[in-house]
C-alpha cells in the first residue's frame, strides 16, 4: 500500500510538475506573443514617426521655395521699377543736356552772327537791336536755379555719387567748373 500511496504521490507530483511544465511553456509562449505585438507596435510607431517628419521636412522645403519664389518675383519687380526709373531720369537728363547745348549754340552764333554784322555796318538800327537782344540773351539764364535742382537731382539718379567724388577729388573747384563738368 505504501508503494501503491507513494506511486500515486510520485504520480501527483509528476501530474503537477507537468502542469506547472505546461503552465510555465504556456506563460514563455504569452510572453513571446506580447513581445512579437510589442515589436511590431514600436516598428510602426517608429514608420509612422519616420513618415511625419518626412512629410515636415517636404512641406518646410515646399514653403520655403514658394517664399524663395515670391521674394525673387518681389526682387525682379523692385529691379524692374528701378530700371524704368533710371531710364527715365536718362531720357531727362538727356533732355535737359540738349536743351543747353543748343542754347548754348543759339548764343554762340548770334555771337558770330553780330562779329559778322559789325564788319559790314557800324551803326545801323538792326545793329542797335541785333546788340540789344543779345545783351538780353547775355543777361537772360541758360538754366534756371529751379531746373539745376533738377537737373542735379536727375544727375545723381543717372550717376550717384560723381558730384561729391568731383568735390573730394578737386576741392578747389568753382560751382561754375562743377556746372561745366556735368554738362559734359
Amino acid at each position: 500500500m505504501d508503494s501503491k500511496s507513494l506511486s500515486r504521490a510520485i504520480e501527483k507530483t509528476e501530474a503537477i510538475s507537468y502542469t506547472n511544465t505546461l503552465k510555465l511553456l504556456q506563460s514563455e509562449k504569452d510572453l513571446a506573443q506580447l513581445r512579437f505585438f510589442f515589436i511590431i507596435v514600436a516598428l510602426l510607431a517608429i514608420t509612422v514617426l519616420a513618415v511625419l517628419i518626412y512629410r515636415n521636412k517636404w512641406l518646410r522645403k515646399n514653403r520655403q521655395v514658394q517664399l524663395a519664389k515670391k521674394d525673387n518675383q518681389i526682387l525682379l519687380a523692385e529691379k524692374l521699377r528701378a530700371e524704368d526709373g533710371l531710364k527715365h531720369a536718362q531720357e531727362l537728363l538727356k533732355t535737359y543736356i540738349d536743351i543747353i547745348k543748343d542754347k548754348t549754340t543759339l548764343i554762340g552764333q548770334l555771337e558770330l552772327e553780330l562779329v559778322d554784322f559789325k564788319k559790314i555796318t557800324l551803326h545801323t538800327p538792326e545793329l542797335m537791336t541785333l546788340t540789344s537782344n543779345r545783351e538780353k540773351l547775355m543777361a537772360s539764364t541758360i538754366l534756371t536755379d529751379i531746373e539745376w535742382q533738377q537737373f542735379r537731382l536727375l544727375f545723381e539718379q543717372v550717376y550717384p555719387g560723381f558730384s561729391y567724388r568731383l568735390k573730394v577729388a578737386y576741392p578747389e573747384l568753382s560751382p561754375a567748373e562743377a556746372r561745366f563738368f556735368l554738362f559734359n
